[in-house]
């Protein structure tokens, strides 16, 4: 921002031991958030832009002509401006390939006579429309003004508006961030642009607590996020900020998530804690939190690949989802299924992972289990009738990704397909079957968890 003349002028005052007297009402008031936010890709003969608009309160504007009008000129405040805070694929904000600062902004002033923003990040960077259109972008703005008084130099910013995405024109695009944690924030910003009443928060080291939580997401609308153990995460921080929810759901006892970051969350959200003594009674305590009657899914607790393809068909089938050990039905999953007295169960995996000894004591029970996990992830799709018009694609080789992307699958009723090194015979016939709806294929993680090659054969399904 514009604050050197402002910070040079303060600094000189101070030097001469001058600091103007304080007028009636000059604290620097605060700022309304902008709304309706919206961004275009568009291009001129310069070349690709985004064009931003948005809503600038009444307030706001008011503001501006206080502090133009010298209002609160014992702050020497600096007119409002609109700070444009923007991010790509998996970089962080305001980093990547093309940028590298704080933040763009316009003066406030500038906006109103133009009734729009043209961004030009392109500009020096040698992107072809081509490579432009098939990355994913995400913008965010506020509103801030800078001032200095007591002796203290401060800027005051407004909340951020909604985040905006603007897709890739692909087949298939990637959510993804340098780590899983960032992982799990692209996914919450693809499901929940504009922001979400309750978030379900969990440890980033395991899966256990977290692996029935996807019916709770469904239910409440609710992005599942990933913090360190003993202390939160930066990175998920700003995002529960961004989302502004009321409520933050803790999955998981004080070992998977500390009281430390419970306390801190207080202070701002209201906080609620589901764990149990293990996996099994964590299960049982999210299952009578839903309160669902009817079906229940059951899946091994010992791995995780049938859980999190299962989880998000449960949930839109108001399903709750238990664990169960392969030999035998552990105490709390019992105590579960006599509360809730299911008329049916799905078991999710094959008689290694849920043995027939089990199978047989629960009650109206159907299984559905592949040759292999890719399959089992087509077959309870193609059982749950999954909605492929939008398809999310993760690696069978670790759970970060299928876990944070169980909350996205559950709210769109999208099926979840796992990959390796190639596609499996069966993820491919799926995807032939689908190309009639010409599906958002959302593949989770890097060329790490799922490879470039991977990405181009799904996309050459689809030519």
């Amino acid at each position: 921002m514009k604050r050197v003349v402002c910070l040079g002028l303060a600094l000189l005052l101070l030097t001469i031991g001058f600091v103007p007297k304080a007028r009636a009402a000059v604290s620097p008031p605060a700022l309304e958030d902008p709304t309706d936010f919206a961004v275009e890709l568009k291009s001129d003969l310069r070349g690709p832009y985004f064009n931003l608009t948005l809503t600038v309160p009444e307030s706001v504007i008011q503001v501006n002509e206080n502090i133009k009008g010298n209002k609160y000129m014992a702050f020497f405040c600096q007119p409002v401006e609109i700070e444009i805070e923007y991010k790509y694929a998996g970089h962080d904000w305001n980093k990547g390939t093309f940028m590298d600062r704080n933040c763009v902004s316009v003066m406030l002033d500038d906006y109103l006579a133009e009734g729009s923003i043209k961004y030009l990040p392109f500009t020096e960077s040698g992107w072809d429309e081509e490579k432009i259109k098939s990355e994913t972008y995400y913008f965010r703005v506020r509103f801030a003004y800078s001032y200095f008084g007591r002796p203290i130099y401060n800027s005051k910013y407004s909340g951020y508006s909604n985040t905006f995405t603007i897709k890739s024109q692909g087949t298939s695009r990637r959510l993804y961030g340098a780590t899983r944690r960032e992982t799990a924030i692209a996914v919450s910003l693809e499901g929940w642009p504009i922001g979400a009443e309750t978030v379900i928060l969990t440890r980033d080291n395991d899966y256990p607590d977290a692996l029935t939580g996807t019916p709770l997401s469904k239910k409440l609308d609710a992005p599942i996020l990933f913090t360190n153990s003993k202390k939160l995460s930066q990175a998920t921080e700003e995002e529960i900020l961004r989302l502004k929810p009321a409520k933050v759901i803790i999955l998981g006892g004080t070992v998977a998530v500390s009281q430390d970051i419970e306390d801190h969350l207080k202070k701002s959200f209201k906080v609620q804690r589901i764990g149990g003594k293990d996996r099994y009674d964590t299960s049982k305590r999210i299952a009578l939190e839903l309160a669902y009657t009817g079906q229940v899914m059951i899946t091994t607790g010992t791995d995780y690949h049938d859980a999190l393809v299962g989880a998000p068909m449960a949930a839109c089938n108001l399903m709750p989802v238990l664990l169960t050990k392969s030999n035998t039905i552990p105490t709390y999953t019992a105590e579960a299924l006599s509360i809730i007295n299911p008329n049916k169960v799905i078991v999710v995996g094959d008689t290694t992972a849920v043995s027939e000894n089990v199978y047989s004591q629960l009650k109206n029970p159907e299984r559905i289990s592949g040759r292999d996990y890719y399959d089992t992830s087509v077959k309870v799709a193609r059982y749950f009738g999954a909605d492929a018009r939008r398809i999310i694609i993760v690696t069978g080789k670790n759970w970060p990704d299928a876990l944070s992307g169980s909350g996205l699958a559950a709210k769109f009723k999208s099926p979840t397909l796992y990959v390796a090194d190639g596609l499996s015979p069966e993820v491919t016939e799926y995807l032939t079957q689908s190309i009639s709806l010409k599906p958002d294929i959302n593949i989770l993680g890097g060329d790490v968890a799922v490879p470039t090659d991977v990405k181009q054969a799904i996309d050459k399904i689809f030519k």
